[in-house]
């Protein structure tokens, strides 16, 4: 029987200790991140097709800005952390047709999509993150 050796740990401590996080989300931390996004011909020739459609689309100016702000603002350590630790994906094949999906740890966070010249958004909220019973009230 073979096994295969996983990390020991996910998500965003794969790069950030609890401290750091929570040092970050106080305002207490500058954290270093990588100069560069790290390139891979392989995902850009694959998707570029999509974002090239995406951009045709009436809302992808407000797309691309929700976007950055997101990342500037939710991602402490964007560069270093994309597709190990979050990714977007542009124009998935989904029967919902969102123009993207952005996920942590495969975990969709929320959908952005066309309503007529429009963009609505859809966020995964888990209860047990504002609750102490998982109730739908306080």
């Amino acid at each position: 029987m073979r096994t295969t050796s996983r990390p020991r740990t996910t998500g965003l401590r794969q790069f950030l200790d609890p401290e750091q996080q929570r040092d970050w989300i106080e305002g207490k931390a500058d954290l270093p991140d990588a100069a560069e996004r790290s390139e891979s011909l392989e995902h850009r020739f694959k998707y570029a097709a999509r974002f090239e459609k995406l951009l045709r689309r009436p809302q992808a100016k407000e797309v691309l800005a929700i976007l950055a702000l997101y990342g500037q603002n939710c991602i402490p350590i964007p560069r270093r952390t994309e597709r190990a630790y979050w990714s977007v994906s542009c124009l998935p094949s989904t029967s919902d047709k969102p123009l993207v999906r952005v996920n942590a740890s495969w975990m969709e966070l929320f959908t952005l999509y066309a309503r007529d010249e429009d963009v609505h958004a859809r966020f995964i909220v888990h209860l047990s993150d504002f609750t102490t019973d998982r109730s739908a009230t306080r």
